[in-house]
């Protein structure tokens, strides 16, 4: 039992029923880096939005306003740690600068950043204003129906930016109408899964923009690979840190040879703190199944991704049930 209902709310109701439902826990390493991560849309279509989230001063002060402790005290029962989108600490690939960057929660380093970002005036209600001269305002669309937790931690977020001066918008959605407007390249911000967290090399996404699931920047993506969206995104070409990404992974693809395919998986790890992509919150707990007690030889670990796709890396074939 994994996925949707392997959650912490459901742990506790579980473990208390243990004894009579003669089954026990093991532990699941979710191939996810991270509880959710907030993509601002750097290729936005209003030119004055991209210009403010390509703004990299104006990410690093979002993230910095963010009470990360708060958030996982309130909504994740106290598990976890602060984290950004990156290669979990199980990873080979754990990165410590994208892993831990920017979390530490400071407003006033928060305040300076986005004053450095160019966006120090106010209006009389103390919301920023950005380069047009109009309040800096924005909404980030979230699916509500699988991921209530989300709305939860967007809702927190909401008031640590209010009172930096950014006029956030909560904008909870069935997820059908959420990846339509994904599809569309039709949103200002979302609240995104972070896949990749140790199938590093597998889905890169949180690390460039190569495909759907890179929402900060699907026009890029869009460039580097033309079925993004069904091909519905116009395509631009992006910056040259990106390009570089996006030239490392197809050496990356091209080699055979493992030690080359570290080297540089790690140098696009590196131009991936360069860059920013994505404000994390925190590191996504061990999650946990559910086994019968006499269903054996199921391991006491195993990782929780559908890359793999779990729990096949187990050599299910070798469960057995005993009869006693």
């Amino acid at each position: 039992m994994n996925y949707y209902a392997n959650t912490l709310t459901n742990k506790a109701v579980l473990f208390d029923n243990m004894e009579a439902g003669d089954y026990s826990f093991f532990d699941q390493i979710s191939d996810s880096s991270n509880t959710v991560v907030i993509t601002l849309n750097m290729n936005h279509s209003d030119p004055v939005k991209r210009e403010i989230f390509q703004n990299k001063d104006f990410r690093i002060g979002l993230s910095h306003a963010i009470n990360r402790q708060e958030i996982i005290d309130v909504v994740y029962v106290g598990q976890g740690e602060p984290y950004q989108g990156a290669p979990r600490p199980e990873s080979n690939f754990y990165h410590e600068r994208l892993a831990r960057q920017y979390t530490e929660y400071d407003v006033d380093l928060a305040n300076e950043y986005l004053d450095r970002a160019g966006y120090s005036q106010r209006n009389e209600e103390g919301i920023r204003l950005g380069p047009d001269g109009q309040p800096i305002s924005f909404g980030v669309s979230v699916d509500d129906t699988r991921f209530p937790d989300w709305v939860d931690v967007l809702e927190l977020v909401k008031k640590y930016w209010a009172a930096v001066g950014i006029d956030m918008q909560v904008q909870a959605m069935d997820g059908t109408l959420l990846q339509a407007r994904r599809d569309a390249n039709d949103f200002d911000a979302t609240a995104n899964f972070s896949d990749g967290g140790l199938a590093v090399m597998l889905s890169p996404k949180l690390y460039f923009p190569d495909g759907g699931g890179a929402t900060y920047a699907l026009a890029w993506a869009s460039w580097y690979n033309p079925g993004t969206a069904g091909g519905a995104i116009e395509p631009e070409e992006p910056p040259e840190p990106v390009k570089r990404q996006m030239a490392l992974y197809d050496q990356l693809k091209a080699t055979a040879d493992e030690q080359k395919q570290i080297e540089l998986m790690n140098e696009i790890l590196d131009i991936a703190a360069d860059q920013f992509y994505v404000i994390g919150i925190s590191l996504q707990p061990r999650k946990y199944g559910v086994v019968k007690n006499n269903f054996r030889n199921v391991p006491k670990e195993m990782p929780e991704a559908w890359l793999y796709p779990d729990p096949f890396p187990t050599h299910p074939y070798q469960y057995f049930i005993a009869q006693d």
